[in-house]
């Protein structure tokens, strides 16, 4: 099977198109940079690190005014070092994600070139670029980029120790599983260490456990998280009163060492999301990979199969790392799409190697062509259905260009490379330049942190009353508190006040005689991060709105609380 890219007839043309696919796909990412952000663990996060900058204290993760104890503390000092550069906006919060993005993909690119050859690194990397979730870590920024990116180094540097034994892959190594533990804890080093034990296993080289050498990566391991650790026994260990999840006597490293990801396996802590439903990650690869997904279970089949039969094939550091690990995570208690992004690379590997190495017959072939085809449908539906815009004319005039070159290609496999990568651009570029902007007009916090900056209300008198926004702090570049209806009272007593309300708390307060209601802006809202149908349809969409208003209040009376 011919897997070359590129074809003597075509050369010049065919770099012109590669060289235009990475504009596109670069882009892209840029155009995600700007997206605003989406009030959930996204906006969540910046406002962790909004606290930072604005208090001064880099130690205490605090989160709406209470200790927070979850996640520890690297993407938030890189957000908050972000903002000191860059100014508080979506771009300052997103770009160091990008930038550990950029060293996810040149690992997987070293990583792919190790284990197999070059055209295998280069082809697993443009996979991961282009597939849908790995570019929407960029724009809905959470922990997914960094840990993804770390992982992979620490995997990458494994490997190279493993070839060279020399010191800077060893403290690579070091380093990578560190990053991994201070973006999300001991997930982070636990699947690059899975991953090259796997390696040895294929290698059967069990001498590699005699070398004292690899062992000083322990010590080197503490000494890079240290900064975390030490901040945990600051903010936790050394304030045993505070009480968190109805728990005392807590012990954050204790935590952060051990407890935080049992907690998420067995469920009980954080909920049951997807709990019982054990084959949760094998249909949301169907999305999240896309447009590759189709072609990574091919992958993985035909490389299990390759391996069982005659013990060649595909590597067992990506191929073993995914099937055991996607055994794992099926497993746990709490289940969330984004888990997925941390076998992402291997994922790449795997597909990269599987299409480079094995025949894809023409049966394949067809049924990739019949999942572009859909992607591109819907994507163009929904985009000029949901939310036209001239904004849709730059990706589609791309995807024309892109379109017009595979036409020209006679190769099988390279037309349905190219094709799959020119969708991947495409459709994503759409999303990020069109869909996800559009999307977040209707984000009741963004819109009215605007107005409320517009009419320069006092950021010191705004409030939440009955509800929070994430996204209202972030916009507003100040964390606001929430205020019960006792507390009204004793604030307007003073003078008016502002405050941020949903349509229960809006009535609540109109119904009381003791208070003067001046209704300043209002915003239907949509939660942007569970879309439905009917929200997407624009001839219902009205219907599907929930108004947030932001309201004047002053006293009119005798203020006796009757609530």
């Amino acid at each position: 099977m011919n897997t070359n890219l590129t074809e003597p007839s075509n050369h010049t043309s065919t770099q012109l198109f590669l060289l235009l696919l990475f504009a596109g796909l670069f882009l892209t990412y840029i155009f995600a940079l700007f997206v605003p952000l989406m009030d959930s663990d996204s906006a969540h996060h910046a406002n962790i690190a909004l606290h930072m900058v604005l208090t001064g204290d880099y130690i205490s993760l605090i989160d709406k005014g209470k200790p927070y104890l979850d996640k520890p503390h690297l993407l938030f000092w890189t957000s908050a070092a972000s903002f000191n550069l860059f100014g508080i906006n979506a771009f300052a919060y997103k770009f160091p994600s990008f930038l550990f993005t950029l060293l996810g993909l040149y690992s997987t690119f070293r990583l792919g070139s190790g284990l197999y050859d070059k055209k295998t690194g280069w082809l697993a990397t443009a996979i991961l670029a282009t597939s849908f979730a790995f570019i929407l870590a960029n724009s809905d920024v959470r922990m997914d980029a960094m840990l993804t990116a770390s992982m992979i180094f620490a995997a990458w540097q494994a490997w190279g120790y493993y070839q060279f034994r020399s010191w800077p892959y060893l403290a690579g190594t070091a380093l990578g599983l560190s990053l991994g533990f201070m973006t999300k804890g001991m997930i982070g080093p636990a699947v690059p260490v899975f991953a090259f034990l796997f390696y040895l296993v294929e290698k059967k080289d069990w001498k590699f456990f005699l070398d004292y050498k690899a062992y000083l990566a322990i010590p080197l391991f503490f000494i890079f998280s240290s900064p975390v650790l030490y901040a945990y026994y600051i903010q936790f260990d050394l304030n045993p009163d505070l009480v968190i999840r109805g728990r005392e006597n807590i012990s954050g490293i204790k935590f952060i060492l051990w407890d935080q990801n049992f907690e998420r396996f067995d469920g009980e802590t954080w909920g049951g999301d997807g709990s019982k439903d054990y084959l949760f990650f094998l249909h949301t690869i169907l999305w999240a990979f896309l447009p590759w997904s189709f072609l990574f279970y091919f992958g993985i089949a035909k490389g299990l199969k390759q391996k069982l039969i005659s013990k060649t094939g595909l590597d067992w550091m990506t191929m073993g790392t995914l099937i055991f690990l996607l055994g794992i995570y099926s497993l746990a208690g709490f289940k969330l799409p984004h888990y997925l992004n941390t076998l992402f690379p291997f994922m790449a590997i795997v597909t990269a190697a599987a299409l480079v190495k094995f025949e894809i017959s023409p049966a394949i072939r067809n049924v990739q062509y019949v999942v572009l085809i859909l992607i591109t449908l819907l994507a163009i539906t929904v985009n000029v259905f949901a939310f036209p815009s001239w904004a849709i004319i730059l990706p589609l005039s791309i995807a024309a260009v892109y379109l017009a070159y595979w036409k020209k290609l006679e190769k099988k496999w390279a037309s349905m490379v190219m094709l799959s990568l020119s969708v991947g651009v495409g459709v994503n570029m759409m999303m990020q330049v069109n869909f996800y902007p559009q999307l977040l007009k209707y984000q009741g916090g963004t819109a009215l942190a605007k107005e409320a900056e517009r009419m320069r209300l006092d950021k010191e008198q705004t409030y939440f009353f009955e509800m929070h926004s994430y996204s209202f702090d972030f916009q507003s570049k100040h964390l606001h508190k929430r205020v019960t209806y006792e507390d009204i009272l004793d604030k307007v007593a003073s003078g008016p006040i502002f405050l941020y309300v949903n349509n229960d708390g809006l009535n609540f307060l109109q119904s009381q005689t003791n208070l003067q209601v001046d209704n300043l802006a209002e915003k239907g809202a949509f939660h942007v991060s569970r879309l439905k149908g009917r929200f997407l349809n624009p001839s219902t969409r009205e219907k599907a709105l929930t108004p947030n208003y932001l309201i004047e209040v002053r006293s009119s009376g005798p203020l006796l609380a009757n609530h």
